[in-house]
């Protein structure tokens, strides 16, 4: 997955924002597995991101987000929590979204990520489980087919016209 957290700060009366995209190969993972409750700890330097799952009867999601991040120059310290239903899906199944999703987790603070695939929970074998999408992958997607749909119809429609154009000009069949 990827990760940004955007901070969101004053500068005299204009507001500026920063990004800081957290590296992977920077990044040492941790948490604990329950049976109803899973945490993962993301370390990078300056900072961490804890991610809450909760398992329900038949889904589980992401319960809880907390960030926190260290930033120099000027020296500041940015915080923040969300609890909210976020990526739910079913037991056994992974969750997956390609597109970005944002958390606000603070006046000042923002979460962003790309290309998630996540299951806390019924793991088989190391592997993930059946897929379910998020529904802003399928937002990106089907305008597109849409509009390809419509291109083609509009190129039938201009060859239909242009045939029944010819067979009226010139000599008629008797």
């Amino acid at each position: 997955m990827g990760i940004e957290l955007t901070v969101q700060y004053m500068v005299s009366v204009f507001s500026r924002q920063s990004y800081f995209n957290i590296d992977p190969n920077a990044t040492q993972a941790s948490g604990n597995c329950g049976s109803q409750v899973s945490n993962l700890l993301l370390n990078f330097q300056g900072g961490f991101v804890n991610l809450t799952f909760t398992k329900d009867e038949n889904s589980y999601y992401i319960s809880e987000v907390g960030a926190y991040l260290t930033v120099s120059n000027p020296e500041k310290i940015y915080q923040g929590m969300k609890s909210a239903v976020m990526f739910e899906t079913e037991v056994g199944h992974s969750f997956k979204c390609v597109s970005e999703q944002s958390v606000q987790l603070s006046a000042h603070l923002q979460l962003k990520t790309m290309n998630v695939q996540l299951q806390a929970f019924d793991f088989e074998d190391d592997h993930f489980g059946n897929v379910d999408e998020c529904s802003s992958d399928y937002t990106i997607v089907l305008p597109v087919i849409g509009a390809i749909v419509l291109s083609l119809c509009a190129v039938g429609l201009i060859v239909y016209g242009i045939r029944l154009r010819r067979e009226s000009s010139g000599y008629q069949r008797i």
